[in-house]
C-alpha cells in the first residue's frame, strides 16, 4: 500500500488523532500544573483566585482560575497558562479580612524541573502586594492576615529547564495517533449498529465514577438537601406530614423540603442506602453510588438494545447530563426513567407496545397494573418532567393519526386504562397526604415555608425586602428583560452544556461559541433532511417535537419570571428523551456519516468540558 493510499484510507482517524493530540498538547504540555495547600479559619464557601501573566504584562481577567473552598483544610489543584518562561503568578487567597495559612505551593510544567515551595525560605518568594497587613514566615508555612477584600500575593517564576527530550509525551502522542487510526474506522464501520453509543456511555461511566469518588461532599448543586431527604427514608418507609418533627431538618434556607413533593427518587434512594448500611460507608458514597447504578442501567440497556442506543444518543451530546449521574440528585433518576419509557414507547416489541397491540394478552390485569405503575412513575418525578409525560401521550396520538395500529380503538382503550392506573397512584398519594396532614396540607406547607425560610425568602416578607431575583414579574419586569437584563437565555445555555459546581465552573467563552455553531449546524442538517426527504407524517412529528422543546423552555422561563430566577439547564433535561424519540423515526432520512460525525464531534467537545473543566476545577477530596 502506497503512502497516499494509506493517508486516504485512514484520513478520518488521522484527523481525529491530530485533534486529540492538539488537546493533549494544550492541556498537558502547554499548561502549568499548580497545587496549593492552604488552611483557612472559616467554614463557609469562599473563592480563591490564581492569576498569571508574562513578565512585564499586567494581570487580567482573561488569565485567571477560580476555585471555591468550603472547609478549613483545602488542597487546590488546577492547570493554568504557560509559566515555563519568565512569568508571574498571583494568588488572591481571601476576599475579606481574615487569616489564611499557605502550607505549600507546587508548580510543575512539562520539560521543566518541578518546584515545591513548602519552607520559610522558599515561601518567601510570595510577596504581599495588596490588602495584606502581615505575612509571617514560619518553618512550614506562610501565615497571612488580610486587611481588605482584594488580598494579593505575587511571585516571579523562573523554572529550570530539564535537559534532554521528554520521551513520555512523544510516546503518548504516538499512542493517541495509533488509537485514532484504529478506533475511528471501527466506529465508522459500526454506524449502522451504533456501537459507538455504548462505547461512549462506558467512557461517560468512567468519568462519572471519577467525579463521584474524587469530588468533595456538598460541592454540587443542592446535594446537601438531597442527602438530608435520602437520610430520612433511610430510617422511614412512608412520607411524613409536612410539619413532622422527624423531618424538619430537611427544610432548606429557602423554606422548602424535598419530602413535601411527590418524587419517588428519595424513598428508592433511601431504601438503597439502607441495603448498604452493613458496609458502614459514608452517606456521600452510598448516595452517589445510586446515581452510578442508574448510569450503569442506561449503559446495559444500550449494550442490549439497538433501539435504546438510538434513544440514548442525545445523552452523548451534553456533559451536563453526565454531571447529573456523578452526584446525589433526583434529575439523573428522572432522566433514566424517561429514557426507559421513551424506549418502551418506540420499540415494537416492548412490553408496552405488545400489551397495546396483542389481541388477547395473557395476565391482562397484571400487565395493565404493572405498566400503569411504570408509566405512572412519570407523575412522581420533578414537575418539569411532566412535559415529557404529555409528549408521550401526544406521540401515541400522532402514531394513531398516521395509521400505525390496526386496531386503534383497542390501543385507545388500553392506553386509557394504563393512564387511569397511573393517575390513581397520584390519587392515592393525594389522599394519604390529606389524611396525615388533617386535610390542611396547603396551609401547613405555607406555615413551614414561612417558619424555616431565611428572611429574604419568606412568603410573609414584603416584596421590597425579598431576594432581588424573586418575583420578577411582580417587580414590573417583562419577559424581554429576562434576556436583556438577567441574561436568562445565555445562562441557561451555559448550564445546559457544561456548568459545574454551584454553576461557577465553565469553559472559556470560545468553547461555547464553537459549540453553538456545531449545534446550529446539527439542527439545520436534521431539520433540512426531514423537511426535504421525510414523509409528511415525519414533518408533522418534527413540528410536534419542536413545539414541546419550546414548551419545556417556556415553562422554565416562566418559572424564573414569576417565582425565582433560576436559569439552569437541568430544568430542560426532559428534552433529551424527546429528541431521542424523534431521532428514532427520523434516522433513515439523515445523511448517515454527516449525522454520526456531528454526534461524535459533540461527544468529543462534551468530554473535553467534563474532564478539563468540571473534573479539573471541582473541589476534590484531599487524598
Amino acid at each position: 500500500m502506497s503512502l497516499f493510499d494509506f493517508l486516504r484510507r485512514h484520513a478520518a482517524g488521522l484527523i481525529v488523532g491530530l485533534i486529540l493530540s492538539g488537546l493533549y498538547v494544550n492541556q498537558f504540555m502547554a499548561k502549568t500544573y499548580i497545587e496549593i495547600d492552604l488552611k483557612t479559619y472559616i467554614n463557609h464557601k469562599a473563592p480563591v483566585q490564581v492569576f498569571w501573566a508574562d513578565e512585564g504584562e499586567p494581570f487580567s481577567k482573561d488569565r485567571v482560575k477560580t476555585q471555591w473552598i468550603f472547609h478549613q483544610d483545602n488542597v487546590l489543584r488546577m492547570r493554568v497558562g504557560d509559566l515555563s518562561g519568565n512569568a508571574r503568578l498571583r494568588i488572591d487567597p481571601l476576599r475579606y479580612r481574615g487569616h489564611v495559612r499557605i502550607n505549600s505551593l507546587f508548580v510543575d510544567h512539562s520539560g521543566y524541573k518541578p518546584e515545591w515551595f513548602k519552607s520559610a525560605r522558599t515561601l518567601a518568594a510570595l510577596k504581599p502586594v495588596n490588602d495584606i497587613s502581615s505575612a509571617v514566615l514560619e518553618e512550614d508555612g506562610l501565615v497571612i492576615t488580610t486587611s481588605g477584600p482584594d488580598s494579593q500575593l505575587v511571585m516571579d517564576m523562573a523554572l529550570e529547564k530539564l535537559p534532554g527530550i521528554q520521551w513520555h509525551h512523544w510516546i503518548n502522542l504516538a499512542l493517541i495517533m495509533v488509537a485514532g487510526i484504529i478506533v475511528v474506522p471501527w466506529l465508522v464501520a459500526g454506524f449502522s449498529t451504533m456501537t459507538y453509543v455504548p462505547a461512549g456511555l462506558f467512557l461517560v461511566l468512567l468519568m462519572a465514577v471519577a467525579m463521584a469518588t474524587m469530588s468533595k461532599p456538598t460541592v454540587h448543586p443542592d446535594e446537601k438537601t438531597h442527602f438530608k431527604s435520602i437520610k430520612y427514608y433511610q430510617h422511614h418507609n412512608l412520607p411524613p406530614a409536612v410539619d413532622a418533627p422527624e423531618m424538619v431538618y430537611t427544610y432548606s434556607e429557602y423554606g422548602n423540603s424535598r419530602l413535601v413533593g411527590n418524587e419517588v427518587y428519595y424513598p428508592l434512594a433511601g431504601f438503597y442506602v439502607r441495603l448498604l448500611e452493613d458496609l458502614k460507608l459514608p452517606m456521600v458514597v452510598t448516595s452517589r453510588s445510586f446515581s452510578i447504578l442508574m448510569l450503569m442501567i442506561v449503559l446495559l440497556c444500550a449494550i442490549y438494545s439497538l433501539t435504546f442506543r438510538v434513544i440514548a444518543t442525545p445523552l452523548l451530546m451534553t456533559s451536563q447530563a453526565w454531571y447529573h449521574y456523578s452526584y446525589a440528585n433526583s434529575d439523573m433518576f428522572a432522566i433514566t426513567v424517561c429514557l426507559l419509557i421513551a424506549w418502551m414507547s418506540v420499540a415494537e416489541r416492548s412490553p408496552l407496545n405488545r400489551f397495546l397491540l396483542e389481541e388477547k394478552p395473557r395476565f391482562f390485569w397484571l400487565k395493565m397494573t404493572g405498566l400503569g405503575v411504570v408509566l405512572g412513575s412519570l407523575l412522581f418525578l420533578k414537575i418539569n418532567y411532566y412535559v415529557f409525560a404529555l409528549f408521550v401521550a401526544v406521540y401515541y396520538f400522532w402514531r394513531l393519526g398516521k395509521g400505525d395500529f390496526e386496531r386503534p380503538a383497542q390501543v385507545l382503550a388500553r392506553g386509557a386504562l394504563i393512564t387511569l392506573m397511573g393517575l390513581s397512584l397520584l390519587g392515592v398519594k393525594y389522599v394519604y397526604d390529606g389524611v396525615i396532614n388533617d386535610w390542611d396540607r396547603a396551609e401547613r406547607v405555607y406555615q413551614m415555608w414561612d417558619k424555616y425560610a431565611d428572611h429574604h425568602y419568606k412568603p410573609s416578607t414584603p416584596l421590597e425586602e425579598k431576594h432581588p431575583e424573586m418575583y420578577l414579574r411582580e417587580r414590573g419586569k417583562n419577559l424581554g428583560e429576562m434576556f436583556t437584563e438577567f441574561f436568562w437565555g445565555g445562562k441557561t445555555f451555559l448550564t445546559s452544556f457544561g456548568g459545574y459546581g454551584f454553576t461557577q465552573f465553565f469553559a472559556k467563552p470560545g468553547y461555547y461559541d464553537w459549540l453553538k455553531r456545531l449545534l446550529f449546524l446539527t439542527i439545520a442538517v436534521v431539520c433540512g433532511a426531514v423537511l426535504l426527504r421525510g414523509p409528511t407524517s415525519l414533518r408533522v412529528f418534527l413540528f410536534i417535537t419542536i413545539a414541546f422543546v419550546l414548551l419545556a423552555i417556556g415553562i422554565s422561563l416562566t418559572a424564573s419570571w414569576i417565582r425565582v430566577l433560576q436559569p439552569q439547564g437541568r430544568y430542560l433535561a426532559a428534552i433529551l428523551p424527546m429528541v431521542g424519540m424523534f431521532y428514532f423515526h427520523a434516522r433513515s432520512c439523515l445523511p448517515e456519516r454527516i449525522w454520526h460525525g456531528m454526534v461524535l464531534s459533540l461527544f468529543v467537545m462534551a468530554t473535553y468540558s467534563f474532564l478539563f473543566v468540571g473534573l479539573a476545577d471541582i473541589q476534590k477530596i484531599n487524598f
